[in-house]
């Protein structure tokens, strides 16, 4: 079962074909802009295989505009450069919030 983190924003520029760094929630706003030749992936950690699955492909252009996706589930989240070619693709990842709320008496808490 996949660990989830506590990292909540990360941001940067791919200079190569490079992971950012992973950050949890229920989804997250994702931007990414530059000039740049080559393709920029966001993807979401599955809970239960641990494998990473691709959500959203990006290739140059890239739209300044940011992307929220939301999931019921809170999840790990990244955004990877798959492909490089040249420029300078910047991107931005913050997560969703979530908080445990922990049932009455009980000692394992459930996502709201």
């Amino acid at each position: 079962m996949a660990a989830l983190g506590v990292v909540r924003s990360d941001f940067g520029t791919f200079a190569g074909a490079t992971t950012g760094a992973t950050v949890t929630g229920r989804g997250i706003s994702y931007r990414l802009d530059g000039t740049f030749v080559g393709t920029v992936v966001v993807e979401f950690q599955d809970n239960l295989h641990d494998d990473f699955v691709v959500a959203r492909t990006d290739t140059a252009p890239a739209t300044p505009l940011p992307v929220v996706i939301t999931d019921n589930v809170v999840r790990n989240w990244r955004v990877r450069c798959s492909a490089y070619t040249s420029g300078s693709p910047k991107y931005s990842i913050q997560a969703l919030p979530y908080t445990y709320v922990y049932a009455s008496g009980g000692q394992n808490p459930t996502q709201s």
